[in-house]
């Protein structure tokens, strides 16, 4: 060190010299902005963001280029922005007919830091890694990629099928997401209803997907007319679209009879019964009959009304009701006790009504 009251040496001059370049920060790299991942609907345009961020040091934009990384084929360029010479778009895939820069309508030598992206006409190869590359002086090369995901929106149908009752599973009903990209996501509700069978094919349009389910149960009476709901989901509906359909099972009648008086008394006048039957397709024929075959003298059948003009012991008897309709026979009975004075070695009765199911019996009446 030089003594008190001495001038600086020269290399100590030096030093002071060449110390603020020393401590001066280096250029800071330029950030470019860009979204991480862009979704766009198979057939519109799409526009991937891309800008060159502020920073504390201005610099100059020499080229931006854009980049794509398809897993069909090699990485590409198919986008170039010079601030000379304007665009262009080396690429025949997506090529200039379907490329355009957001801001390449600026008049050359402007600042260039908005080179956000247009593909029109979006196919299913279009999706694919893009690359945003800033090469700028003196801050150097800066970049950012955009992952761009092609979605389509499906169309869908629910419908039941007529089937007939029985003991084994069947379909019962089909829901069809037809042309997704990704596939679509198909449930039942009730989830308890039965259980789904599903398969997915190729969509009307080239990659593209159809799914298809089918809901399978044992068709049972209590299952027709009952609504179950099929559920799909997608990425581009804001919420599942609900399908409700109504199941449709044939099944034979199931059949009752009430009396129109709880006690039949001997004499009376006007006793009937009544012949009710639920089944799908509606009934095609009621038959009235005994147990013992014939119908008693002053009973006449009204199709599913059976009326008895004047109640004597022949109408102690066990009426039998049999229904028919397109898929099979359904019948039953009920026993009708006349009350009253039989004579000396009659008896007082009172009426007991029951029904029964069983092998249908011969019978008496026919009325369509």
């Amino acid at each position: 060190m030089a003594p008190n009251g001495s001038l600086p040496s020269p290399v100590l001059l030096l030093l002071l010299l060449l110390l603020p370049p020393l401590l001066r920060a280096a250029p800071q790299t330029p950030r470019v902005s860009v979204s991480p991942v862009v979704s766009g609907l198979l057939g519109t345009d799409v526009q991937l963001p891309c800008h060159l961020a502020p920073g504390e040091v201005e610099v100059q934009v020499s080229q931006v280029t854009w980049l794509c990384d398809n897993q069909r084929r090699d990485r590409s360029s198919i986008a170039v922005f010079h601030p000379t010479h304007g665009a262009g778009f080396p690429s025949t895939g997506p090529g200039a007919e379907r490329l355009a820069f957001v801001s390449q309508s600026q008049s050359p030598g402007s600042k260039f830091h908005d080179a956000s992206l247009i593909i029109r006409d979006l196919r299913a190869e279009d999706e694919a890694n893009y690359t945003c590359e800033f090469a700028t002086f003196p801050g150097g090369n800066s970049k950012g990629t955009t992952w761009l995901r092609i979605l389509a929106e499906p169309e869908n149908h629910a419908e039941a099928h007529e089937v007939t009752s029985g003991p084994a599973p069947i379909a019962v009903a089909t829901c069809v997401s037809s042309g997704g990209r990704p596939p679509a996501r198909i449930s039942w509700s009730p989830p308890s209803v039965g259980r789904s069978n599903e398969s997915r094919t190729a969509g009307p349009v080239p990659d593209t997907f159809t799914v298809t389910s089918c809901l399978t149960l044992i068709p049972t009476a209590q299952m027709n007319k009952k609504k179950v709901i099929c559920r799909v989901e997608h990425e581009t509906l804001r919420e599942p679209k609900q399908l409700p359909v109504l199941l449709t099972v044939k099944y034979a009648p199931e059949v009752s009879i009430s009396s129109s008086d709880e006690d039949w008394l001997l004499g009376q006048q006007e006793a009937s019964l009544d012949c009710a039957a639920q089944s799908h397709p509606p009934p095609l024929a009621y038959r009235w009959s005994t147990a013992s075959g014939s119908l008693p003298p002053t009973a006449v059948s009204e199709g599913s009304k059976l009326v008895v003009s004047s109640v004597d012991w022949s109408a102690n008897a066990t009426f039998i009701c049999q229904v028919t309709n397109a898929v099979g026979t359904g019948w039953a009975s009920r026993t009708i006790r006349v009350r009253g004075e039989r004579g000396p070695r009659g008896s007082r009765g009172r009426t007991e009504a029951e029904g029964t199911l069983g092998p249908p019996p011969r019978a008496d009446s026919w009325d369509p």
